[in-house]
């Protein structure tokens, strides 16, 4: 899919030439010099194509990613999940969302400064990435908030995921040397639901319930599934 527009516009560019040569023919009734005359003009389209493809898969690519993050963003993980439930629903398969949120986020912001909030969420995002060890696809959905879709995922999975997220979480409390800590909670397609909005509404009930948990000084190490 990285690669749609440089097909593209190499496609284009032999087509063109393609359709430049079978003109010549007809015109001139010389066909080896129509085919020459067309490969010639292919190959002067071919690189321009090329680049004009490579240029299209770039604003394409960057439209799915967050700015900050370099995650997918929002967009591109609401369109994922409806592939993803489609798949699921013809293979009779789960699929576990989790959402994650930076504890007391705005103290780091007012405590540190936003630009250490941002670095926060930048370290955060590459440790989501390093949890996803087994397909989870991990996304920006705004502000301190981050989701993975883990395909075909059953529900006793969860817990291991959330433990992975709180060991890294600890790791980076102590490399960045500031109390950094999250909520997770997850649901899963389809017995939570069916649709991207409810699994969310549903996971973000068990993440509050993991935030209450956290304040009644329970261990860090239990996490809603």
């Amino acid at each position: 899919m990285g690669n749609v527009g440089r097909r593209w516009g190499c496609g284009l560019a032999v087509s063109i030439g393609a359709a430049a040569g079978a003109l010549s023919a007809f015109a001139t009734d010389a066909w080896t010099f129509a085919v020459c005359s067309g490969a010639g003009f292919a190959a002067a389209l071919l690189l321009p194509g090329w680049l004009l493809g490579r240029k299209y898969d770039r604003v394409v690519a960057e439209s799915e990613r967050d700015c900050l993050t370099a995650l997918f963003n929002r967009s591109f993980m609401e369109r994922c999940f409806s592939g993803l439930s489609e798949q699921a629903t013809r293979g009779r398969k789960k699929i576990s969302v989790t959402l994650v949120d930076v504890n007391d986020f705005k103290s780091i912001n007012d405590t540190y400064g936003h630009g250490a909030g941002d670095r926060v969420l930048v370290q955060l995002a590459k440790a989501l990435q390093t949890c996803s060890d087994r397909g989870e696809i991990v996304g920006r959905w705004g502000g301190d908030e981050f989701v993975l879709l883990s395909p075909y995922a059953e529900r006793g999975s969860s817990p291991s995921l959330h433990r992975h997220i709180a060991e890294r979480m600890e790791q980076l409390s102590r490399q960045e040397d500031k109390p950094i800590s999250v909520a997770v909670g997850t649901a899963v397609f389809p017995e939570d639901g069916l649709y991207l909005d409810e699994l969310l509404h549903e996971a973000d009930r068990r993440m509050y319930a993991d935030k209450l948990e956290r304040k009644r000084g329970e261990s860090p190490s239990r996490m809603n599934a």
